[in-house]
């Protein structure tokens, strides 16, 4: 599934980059469990031809950004409503 809508490509450019991220109120988690079963993957592709990869899972409420510039991977614990609407892109 290819995505256009402006309002969607942005609502995920707010979880791929942030302009300030209060480090207190983000939870991360270590690895992805053995258990943890795919969902989706998003591929974001900017005007640089650069592409982040977004996974969210199934079974956990979680969101893996691998391959950050500087970054690398980043491990982000979700609420259940963030997770779900990651869950529901056709929604």
């Amino acid at each position: 599934m290819t995505l256009h809508d402006q309002a969607i490509v942005e609502k995920f450019s707010e979880y791929a980059s942030q302009d300030s991220v209060d480090v207190d109120s983000v939870e991360l988690f270590d690895q992805v469990p053995e258990d943890a079963q795919l969902a989706y993957r998003f591929v974001l592709k900017e005007k640089s031809n650069q592409e982040i990869n977004m996974k969210i899972f199934a079974n956990y409420d979680y969101l893996l950004i691998e391959a950050l510039p500087i970054l690398g991977d980043l491990r982000l614990k979700l609420t259940k409503e963030e997770a779900d609407w990651f869950r529901n892109p056709e929604d």
